[in-house]
């Protein structure tokens, strides 16, 4: 399991180990806040959390 609270900066890369970690069975707990800008704090677009949902 993974708890990842206000995780706030995402990067594409940490995001996509995120992915492969939950898809491989493991638990990822996200809290609000996550996943709402990337490493420049540039805002991801989309439904949040943009980048740590699978």
């Amino acid at each position: 399991m993974v708890v990842a609270p206000i995780l706030h900066m995402v990067t594409e890369e940490r995001a996509a180990e995120l992915a492969r970690f939950a898809e491989g069975g493991g638990h990822l707990v996200a809290t609000y806040f996550s996943g709402v800008v990337d490493e420049n704090d540039h805002a991801w677009l989309g439904a949040t959390p943009a980048r740590c949902a699978s």
